[in-house]
């Protein structure tokens, strides 16, 4: 593989540190490992410089190899999420499907306003239009991805998120892989509406993966409080009951105290007489 400076701006690199700072932010709150700072900057670096070598396995689109690119892309980011922060391989995934679902929803939004205004665009006029859109789209995002991290800063114990939710998480990413695989494919080959439409469709697939994996883990928190809530109104009624166990019983005793009162006081009245 022939390295050049445009190997340090290309698709693949770009893309994998895309996915690296979108899945860090929205990470940010979560437990971090000792060294921190020196280990996410050390693995950034690391898989930066090894994504050079995917553009060589990447072309042409016309084959699965791009299905392999995205999947190693996706590997390079759950080893630095698991490598950087205090929680299991396992919500290592979730995340990095998470993170990778928000880049892909600001890409195609900055590819639909490419494909809409800037098509005929070449040269430095192309990439300025490339890398401008990108940060239009994720000012346009922001928040969501703001949205996301506040939910997941409620989540210190994600190492506790249930399996189901992450083979939910991974069979909708590979569902989004293979549909932009094919949307990628027809694209080349369409003009008018039908190219935007399939730009949208693939940007509402990545939603519905968001909804699944956060829509589940908002049910069962729900779960969770009418269980919390279903168990203090048992203690309460438990503890009505008892109050009012007690309270007849103190008003038992007290009954037979101010019965034994009458008694001891005409006891003593009688006594005085004789």
């Amino acid at each position: 593989m022939n390295l050049s400076i445009a190997s340090f701006y290309g698709y693949y690199t770009i893309s994998f540190v895309e996915l690296f700072l979108v899945s860090f932010f929205i990470s940010w709150y979560l437990p971090k490992r000792k060294l921190f700072y020196v280990r996410s900057l050390s693995s950034l670096v690391f898989f930066y410089f090894l994504s050079f070598f995917l553009s060589g396995i990447s072309f042409p689109v016309k084959d699965w190899n791009i299905f392999t690119v995205f999947l190693l892309l996706q590997i390079m980011l759950i080893l630095c999420l698991w490598f950087s922060f205090k929680f299991n391989f396992k919500s290592s995934v979730f995340i990095g499907i998470t993170g990778y679902t928000l880049r892909h929803m600001i890409y195609l939004l900055a590819r639909l306003a490419f494909v809409a205004f800037f098509s005929d665009a070449t040269g430095a006029a192309w990439y300025a239009a490339e890398y401008i859109g990108g940060l239009v789209s994720t000012v346009i995002y922001s928040p969501l991805l703001i949205y996301i991290m506040l939910q997941l800063k409620k989540k210190p114990n994600i190492e506790l998120l249930p399996s189901l939710l992450v083979i939910v998480g991974v069979i909708s990413w590979l569902v989004n892989i293979v549909f932009n695989y094919y949307s990628l494919s027809i694209v080349n080959y369409v003009e008018g509406p039908a190219k935007y439409m399939m730009n949208i469709t693939n940007t509402a697939v990545s939603a519905l993966t968001l909804v699944l994996m956060f829509g589940y883990i908002k049910l069962r928190d729900m779960g969770k409080e009418i269980t919390t809530l279903n168990q203090m109104r048992a203690m309460e009624a438990q503890q009505y009951t008892e109050s009012k166990e007690n309270i007849e019983m103190i008003n038992f005793k007290c009954h037979n105290l101010r019965h034994q009162i009458r008694e001891l006081a005409k006891w003593r009245k009688s006594r005085f007489k004789r």
